[in-house]
C-alpha cells in the first residue's frame, strides 16, 4: 500500500488568474451593469469578515441604528493585510452611511 505525502505545497499569495464578470450595480436601474475583474483562488481562500454598526439617538424616543460588514475571502497567508484593509473600508462605510442618513434627516 502506497503512503501519501503528507507535505503540501505551499499555497501562492497572489491569485494565478483572473476573471472577468458582469456585474449589477446596487440601487440602479435594471439595466446598469458593470465589468469586473475578479481573483480566481487556486486553492479554498480563507475568509476575513469585519463587522460594525452604531446606534444613533435621534431625540424624541428615536434611534438610528446602521451596520456594515464584509466579508472577503483571501489566502491565509495575507489575512492581516486583508483585515486591516476590510476593516478601514468598514469603518469608511458605517461613517459615511450614518452621516448621509443624518443629513437627509436635518
Amino acid at each position: 500500500m502506497a503512503t501519501r505525502n503528507k507535505r503540501s505545497k505551499p499555497v501562492k499569495t497572489t491569485a494565478s488568474s483572473s476573471k472577468t464578470v458582469m456585474v449589477n450595480i446596487y440601487g440602479a436601474d435594471e439595466e446598469a451593469k458593470e465589468e469586473m475583474e475578479i481573483m480566481q483562488f487556486d486553492s479554498d481562500p480563507a475568509y476575513v469578515k469585519v463587522a460594525a454598526g452604531v446606534t444613533k439617538n435621534l431625540g424624541n424616543y428615536e434611534s438610528l441604528r446602521v451596520d456594515v460588514s464584509i466579508s472577503v475571502p483571501c489566502y491565509v497567508e495575507v489575512v492581516q493585510e486583508t483585515f486591516d484593509a476590510v476593516a478601514e473600508q468598514v469603518s469608511d462605510l458605517l461613517a459615511d452611511e450614518v452621516a448621509n442618513y443624518l443629513e437627509d434627516e436635518g
